[in-house]
């Protein structure tokens, strides 16, 4: 009897080690948002993190979800690899029940894979990211997707679910860039810089630049496009914020510019800092890819009138000149 019971006992023990970490769902910290808009949705942060780990290395990052919705909504989370798309829409493509070419969800250990939270509750809960010993260095990617799904009796009643056939569904995205130390290869290059035309009547001006990775582990290109007018003078300096590349894929992104009036023909150039520098043996250097763009404005509403009421002043300052005698008398 006490030989089964320690037995027993022992069994216990061992599934403890095992499979608590797996458990303990009332672990996460839930608190209730005062005046919290209830506005048919959820929130999830942060959207993106970037860790530099060592193989064998693990470290813990919290994940926050906000429940918007005006009733409890239990959200569940799912693991995907994600890579790089050729999509302009859309920079990454989650892989689903695929494994990724730089797999990471095997190593993410969320403290809990489902919850329920009342309207404006906040959730905090502990997601453990961890490098294998016999990783390479490069990069990992993999994301934790919090969902949120239609219960089953609440499908029954609604006619909408009813007529769709389908779970209504709504899923966010937190996205994991892990990069393993080690020598890497790093590179990049810009590959287009545009405008949406060649003849603009007035601003904005929309810029469309690519980029494209062929290494071992995503990029934060940045920069600036500097705008110059007919005379080379430079009238505008535009910030281009950090961004991220997947390796073996190129991102498009656009920026828009606005000023006020605008008239002749204009000159932007693109600077972009790769987001590595080279080694050499005194110095590290930056590694920056320039293209120019040129263009025209011409507010033709505003030319066309100035210029015609310029014509007819002339025409008239002629025929006034041409036909028009002024006699000045004698007293």
């Amino acid at each position: 009897m006490f030989k089964r019971f320690f037995q027993g006992g022992l069994l216990a023990i061992a599934c403890l080690f095992l499979f608590g970490s797996i458990l303990p769902a009332q672990a996460i910290k839930i608190e209730n948002l005062q005046n919290l808009d209830l506005i048919n949705d959820f929130i999830v942060g942060p959207g993106k993190q970037e860790l530099l780990l060592d193989p064998g290395q693990s470290v813990v990052k919290t994940i926050t979800v906000t429940n918007r919705f005006n009733k409890p909504t239990k959200f569940k989370l799912e693991l995907e690899d994600f890579k790089g798309s050729s999509d302009n829409q859309s920079p990454i493509e989650l892989m689903g029940l695929l494994q990724g070419p730089y797999s990471l969800k095997d190593y993410i250990k969320p403290e809990a894979m489902e919850f329920t939270l009342q309207p404006g509750d906040r959730a905090t809960l502990a997601v453990q990211i961890s490098v294998p010993n016999d990783a390479v260095p490069g990069g990992l990617y993999g994301s934790v997707i919090i969902t949120t799904q239609t219960d089953s009796e609440e499908e029954a009643t609604d006619p909408n679910a009813l007529k769709s056939g389908v779970d209504i569904k709504s899923r966010i995205a937190v996205l994991y860039f892990v990069r393993v130390s080690g020598p890497v290869k790093e590179d990049g290059s810009l590959t287009m810089f545009k405008t949406d035309g060649n003849f603009y009547q007035k601003s904005p001006i929309n810029f469309s630049y690519g980029f494209e990775n062929k290494g071992s582990v995503y990029l934060n290109p940045y920069g600036y496009i500097e705008l110059k007018n007919f005379y080379g003078t430079v009238v505008e300096r535009i910030k281009v914020d950090p961004y991220y590349v997947l390796p073996d894929s190129e991102r498009t992104m656009k920026k828009s510019f606005e000023r006020g009036f605008m008239f002749g023909r204009y000159t932007a150039e693109i600077f972009i800092n790769r987001g590595y520098t080279t080694n050499n043996a005194e110095d590290k250097t930056d590694v920056i890819d320039r293209q120019k763009v040129s263009f025209w404005v011409l507010p033709w509403k505003v030319v066309v009138p100035t210029l015609l009421g310029i014509v007819l002043l002339i025409w008239l300052i002629v025929w006034i000149k041409n036909n028009v005698h002024i006699n000045i008398g004698k007293k």
